[in-house]
């Protein structure tokens, strides 16, 4: 499985934009603590264009936004996605040379803002993934939580680190994985910490060359663009 997220200034080229929304349940943090920390990776295995072309791809700003609305996976489109709350930061993501093997390599966020502020709410965390390209071949592939159980090290995931209210507050760092990026089921282990929280869901799809990929994870793609009379 995997998603791309790109954009360009030309819209002649619609079906290369896409966005991705992804959600992580926050129920199994225990109730009462202070969020300390919390991280989302995601592992990039390529991009669009070709590195060693004059109009070679560069790197890409990709931003990390928050919304308040849930969405349907099976539904969701670039018309109907929810629109985003706050733009909460982002990250530089360059280009790929090669191919550099499974699972990627991991592109950290820092998303301790949108996981406190889902957390105190009682929602769960909603994402939004997007970059403001204007270049040409600026999409950057990266695995889904629908992979297959053989890259499941691959899938996007949530590293929370929370600890007690008070001046000398302990934390912990808690791992999840699950299978479902609306429906998400928990595994309970008893383990020393630090504990982690890791999410995931499984899909073979072959990787799109800037189109937005299909199915479950909220990749959206722009719908054709319809020049005025």
């Amino acid at each position: 499985g995997d998603f791309n997220i790109q954009n360009q200034s030309d819209v002649a080229d619609w079906p290369c934009f896409s966005k991705y929304y992804i959600t992580f349940p926050l129920n199994a943090i225990p109730p009462g603590k202070v969020i300390l920390s919390a991280t989302l990776t995601i592992y990039q295995f390529g991009n669009s264009g070709d590195s060693n072309a004059p109009d070679a791809p560069g790197p890409s700003w990709i931003q990390v936004l928050t919304t308040n609305s849930d969405w349907n996976e099976q539904t969701i489109s670039w018309n109907n996605a929810p629109l985003a709350s706050e733009n909460i930061g982002g990250a530089w993501v360059p280009t790929l040379t090669g191919f550099p093997g499974w699972p990627g390599v991991p592109r950290d966020f820092d998303v301790s803002l949108a996981v406190a502020q889902a957390y105190n709410a009682g929602q769960p965390v909603r994402l939004i993934l997007y970059e403001a390209d204007s270049q040409y071949h600026s999409g950057k592939y990266f695995v889904s939580s629908d992979t297959g159980e053989w890259n499941a090290q691959g899938r996007p995931t949530l590293t929370v680190v929370w600890g007690n209210p008070g001046p000398s507050s302990s934390s912990s760092e808690w791992t999840q994985h699950a299978h479902d990026a609306q429906r998400t089921s928990y595994t309970d282990h008893v383990v020393p910490p630090p504990w982690r929280w890791k999410w995931a869901v499984p899909r073979p799809h072959p990787p799109p060359r800037c189109g937005p990929p299909r199915g479950r994870g909220g990749g959206l793609g722009r719908p054709p663009h319809r020049p005025g009379p």
